[in-house]
């Protein structure tokens, strides 16, 4: 079944769960009985979701800083997950005490932005602020291959279906496609709109790069408007995948929108589930089909975003923000006067 054919997609909030804590990124597990969040006080959160309902587990200890990057190696029951102080760590994620199976504490200098894992399991792909792009071996964490030309912080990192080539994308819109066996540089682009300098301020727009299909590469993020704060417009590029050059666009929304944080595939249906979020209060629960101009569906009743995770079982969604009424200042105290902290809530959705 095709977008074209394929009957409306419109996601049904179920239930919500609350959390203590507030959760950068998170995934489901490929056999869909763990829902893991790397989370900003260094934990990595546990659900148990193989009964009628959710359980927490005993979260995973380790990490020094937050935890912004979560993902399941396909099969051989490992969760890789890397923060902001360039740890890298692969623990087996069904153990109720689980320890690391290897782990690196400086896999790069300083935070690792994102990761991508291979569909075959064997590799990880991690990029950084320090310019980096490395890939690692699933099974012992071993160091594979580096590659090298970014001048800027990369941002987002793919790795094709085939495990043939991986793409990159920095700070500066820069985006590069790399011989995966070699390490060798095949094509490179510069996406002008995905990044903004004013004065002595920058901002970049370039978050999320996916391998849509064989022909084509998605980037998502934002076109932003100003660098003081997270206001642009979220975008979705749709980019031809041998040259890095833009075949089209979909804008969603408007400025005040800010950002396309986190997205997932919903392969029988050909469309895309996206989560937006800008201003505190704003964020959009996006339906977007690969080869529509618009969306077919919006859910605004969700706000402050910040990841999604697609159950294996593609009906299951949960959607996770930050608590209304968040404060970032320190403004915010209890009666104690001690610091409030943000949480997380967890909105499951039946697709």
């Amino acid at each position: 079944m095709n977008a074209k054919t394929a009957p409306a997609t419109q996601p049904q909030e179920q239930k919500t769960l609350e959390t203590d804590r507030q959760i950068c990124h998170a995934r489901f597990s490929p056999c869909g009985k763990v829902l893991a969040g790397g989370c900003y006080d260094a934990a990595v959160r546990r659900w148990d979701f193989s009964g009628e309902e959710p359980v927490e587990m005993a979260p995973l200890l380790g990490h020094h800083g937050w935890t912004t990057s979560v993902g399941f190696v396909p099969s051989g029951g490992l969760l890789i997950t890397a923060d902001s102080w360039g740890q890298l760590t692969a623990w087996p994620y069904a153990d109720k005490e689980a320890k690391p199976v290897w782990s690196h504490e400086q896999a790069h200098d300083g935070w690792i932005r994102n990761m991508a894992i291979s569909q075959d399991g064997r590799f990880v792909a991690t990029v950084g602020a320090d310019h980096g792009v490395r890939l690692w071996s699933t099974t012992d964490g071993k160091r594979v291959r580096e590659f090298v030309g970014h001048e800027q912080g990369v941002f987002a990192v793919a790795i094709s279906p085939q495990v043939d080539e991986l793409v990159t994308g920095d700070f500066n819109g820069v985006m590069k496609r790399w011989d995966l066996a070699t390490g060798k540089l095949i094509a490179e682009a510069v996406f002008d709109t995905l990044h903004l300098t004013k004065v002595d301020a920058a901002v970049t727009g370039l978050r999320i790069l996916h391998y849509h299909d064989s022909d084509t590469l998605l980037c998502a993020g934002s076109e932003p408007s100003t660098t003081g704060r997270m206001i642009g417009v979220p975008a979705v590029y749709f980019i031809d995948r041998k040259t890095l050059k833009l075949q089209r666009k979909v804008l969603l929304g408007e400025t005040k929108d800010g950002y396309v944080f986190d997205l997932a595939w919903l392969a029988d249906a050909g469309k895309y589930l996206i989560a937006t979020s800008g201003q505190p209060g704003s964020g959009k629960l996006i339906v977007l089909a690969a080869d529509a101009e618009k969306p077919e569906f919006e859910n605004t009743k969700v706000s402050n975003l910040r990841t999604i995770a697609l159950h294996p079982d593609q009906h299951q969604l949960a959607v996770i923000s930050t608590n209304k009424g968040s404060q970032g200042n320190g403004t915010k105290l209890d009666e104690d006067g001690n610091y409030i902290g943000n949480t997380s809530p967890i909105a499951l959705f039946q697709v």
